[in-house]
């Protein structure tokens, strides 16, 4: 009797929505034109996203894994680079995450701000997977050129003195035979030191005090090293040094007898020259009473050799250009005292430019003396061993979540501070008029993960645009966990009284956990009938609905899936009527009886929430929808979506973006 009673209300409510304002002779999939017409490949899901796994391996430069690397993953389209997520590398130096991306996506972009490694690497997708790999093994050091070249003596300004020759990307010739090994420990001290972004004037003022040391001085006879570490300026600069009488400091840059060229490229491999952490120089053999200096030209390479640049910092701040005596010193000079070397990190930018960072890492090295008793360390400023505040093993600089031992980064759906959509037919299990705007949801989530990449906290925020319906319809979410895995839900929009919830926010009824937004979206964005749906019709700005789930236990991020999950409406009140994405399973309080009813063809094709012609109830776009006015078929409000839907998704994946030949304005929805 039963499912009798269910095929007899579909329809009935089919036969109503005859004389209903959201009918038109599309019913059932009959109409001669529109999304009636399509002929719609079989299988075809109407997917505007795909899930593709990204991985990342991190080794420093003596072979060993680096953890607690945050990267953050980018799309990578044009005028849509927008963060996906965040993450960190684990004791085995690799992360591995699963990304939502839109089907039109062809590259993903990887960046970091650790010290010592490449700042991004950008890949096209290739299937579903994408591998990138950071630092490495560096290749045998050698103090000959590269392959195919010869060490040239070409631009040789005469103002500058030269240690030897170099290669036609300004690597010397002079290189020691054996590069340096950095290995993780000493690029985390550099990391903590100098991160990326972070002003030393505000996070280290101690490296800027009176009375600190920028100079190297020796009290013994010494040999003196310097070795490239990391850089990371648009510039092509040039790093030298000039020896003086410890005694008698320059006080102008004509006291300065001799400006030696160390560097004359300071540059990285792939970017835009050829040095590689490690590469080191020997300066020579100094005597005691000996003061060393630093100097490095902005944009002082020219391609060939050494010119003047744009302008040249000196480690002694009187030599330097700023009318301001509290912003001249371009260096700092730090002790390690675990491996007794001087980090020495260069800002290359004047400092009373506003675009100036300040974060003096343009140019990293470290100095080395043998012996190290012979350098005055008594004023040179203790290197940073870094501070992780909450002990999670991420240190505060890349650290959401610096205070927080559960927290640490952020995966964000469909990207960070933007919006995807899920656009509803309400008549299923009749077709409708199509025109995708009786229940229209923007949505945002944010999975908050711990530093081991597994989420603890799902929020979302819920914005109701549109309801072009007379129904009072309901909005929820299942996710793929157990509803025990849900510690709290808060935030839910009730005011029906027709939820049933746990002790722990979700739905009442099934096994895994469902999180009803709205049990009435009428009551949400009022005042709840054709609202922002007809131009000249009644207007409201959406209403915003946020949730905060918090899980008891953390929950594996390939396990919780991708948002937005598996969202539904829920029909006119009605809990057994729910209206899924096509090929999505019903929650355990649908009534399955009505699959297969009406237009709905579950059962008949193998597939659910589905035409025979393989329409769908349910639109889902990873951007903010731009949605058909009352009553107009989505076909001619976004003229690519029939191509879209008869190529099977091969032509026009972009068909909702706002691009030329793609949209009838007159028939999408604008507010007044």
């Amino acid at each position: 009797m039963k499912r009798h009673y269910w095929i007899l209300t579909a329809a009935v409510l089919v036969a109503v929505g005859a004389c209903d304002s959201n009918v038109s002779p599309m019913e059932n999939g009959s109409a001669a034109s529109g999304a009636g017409a399509l002929e719609i490949p079989p299988g075809f899901d109407f997917a505007t996203t795909r899930a593709v796994e990204i991985s990342v391996a991190v080794t420093d430069y003596a072979g060993g894994p680096i953890p607690g690397v945050r990267f953050d993953i980018y799309r990578a389209d044009a005028d849509l680079n927008v963060r996906l997520l965040s993450g960190a590398t684990g004791p085995d130096g690799r992360l591995a995450v699963l990304a939502s991306l839109p089907t039109f996506s062809a590259e993903i972009e990887v960046r970091t701000a650790y010290l010592g490694l490449v700042s991004s690497q950008r890949k096209e997708i290739s299937g579903s997977r994408v591998h990138f790999d950071f630092g490495g093994l560096s290749p045998p050091a050698t103090a000959s050129a590269s392959p195919g070249t010869r060490p040239s003596t070409a631009g040789k300004a005469a103002e500058y003195s030269y240690l030897g020759g170099w290669n036609s990307q300004g690597v010397p010739d002079y290189l020691e035979p054996q590069r340096d090994a950095i290995d993780r420990t000493l690029l985390d001290v550099v990391n903590a030191s100098l991160p990326e972004q972070y002003p030393v004037p505000d996070y280290h003022p101690d490296y800027l005090a009176s009375g600190s040391a920028t100079d190297v001085v020796l009290t013994d006879s010494a040999d003196i090293w310097v070795t490239f570490v990391h850089e990371g300026a648009g510039w092509t600069n040039s790093l030298g040094f000039f020896a003086y009488d410890a005694d008698s400091t320059p006080s102008s840059v004509v006291d300065v007898a001799s400006h030696t060229i160390i560097f004359p490229n300071v540059s990285s491999s792939g970017s835009g020259g050829g040095l590689r952490a490690g590469d080191k120089v020997h300066l020579g053999r100094f005597g005691p009473g000996t003061g060393i200096g630093w100097f490095i030209v902005a944009q002082g390479w020219t391609g060939s050799g050494v010119g003047g640049g744009v302008y040249t910092h000196y480690s002694n701040p009187t030599l330097n250009l700023e009318s301001d005596p509290l912003l001249r010193q371009h260096n700092v000079l730090l002790y390690d005292q675990d491996r007794d070397i001087l980090l020495l990190g260069f800002e290359d930018v004047r400092r009373d430019i506003p675009s100036c960072d300040q974060d003096f890492n343009d140019a990293i090295f470290y100095v080395t003396a043998n012996p190290i008793e012979a350098v005055v360390v008594e004023n040179i400023a203790p290197t940073d061993n870094g501070i992780d505040d909450d002990g999670d093993g991420i240190s505060n600089v890349f650290d959401d979540y610096p205070t927080d031992p559960t927290r640490a980064f952020s995966y964000v759906y469909p990207a960070e501070n933007s919006f995807g959509s899920l656009a509803f037919e309400d008549l299923w299990p009749g077709l409708g008029d199509y025109d995708m705007n009786d229940l229209v949801v923007d949505y945002n989530f944010s999975v908050i993960a711990n530093a081991a990449n597994d989420a603890v906290q799902i929020d979302g925020t819920f914005a109701f645009r549109a309801i072009g319906a007379s129904y009072q319809n309901g909005f929820g979410f299942e996710m793929p966990v157990p509803a025990s895995a849900v510690s709290t839900v808060s935030g839910s929009s009730l005011t029906t009284g027709t939820i049933t919830l746990r002790p722990n926010g979700t739905e009442s009824g099934h096994t895994r956990a469902v999180v009803i937004v709205a049990d009435n979206a009428s009551n949400v964005l009022q005042p709840g009938h054709f609202v922002n749906t007809d131009p000249a019709g009644i207007q409201a700005n959406p209403d915003t609905v946020r949730i905060s789930i918090q899980l008891a236990n953390a929950v594996d991020m390939s396990t919780l899936g991708l948002a937005p999950y598996n969202p539904f409406l829920i029909k006119n009140g009605m809990r057994g009527f729910e209206v899924h994405l096509p090929d999505a399973s019903p929650t355990s309080l649908a009534d399955t009886q009505i699959l297969g009813t009406g237009a709905d063809a579950t059962g008949r094709s193998g597939r659910t929430y589905v035409t025979s012609q393989g329409l769908p109830w349910v639109i889902h776009v990873p951007v903010s929808f731009a949605y058909p006015v009352e009553k107009q078929d989505i076909t001619f409000a976004h003229l690519r979506f029939g191509q879209w839907a008869e190529s099977g998704g091969f032509s026009y994946s972009d068909w909702y973006l706002d691009l030329t030949g793609y949209r009838t304005r007159q028939n999408i929805f604008t507010a007044r």
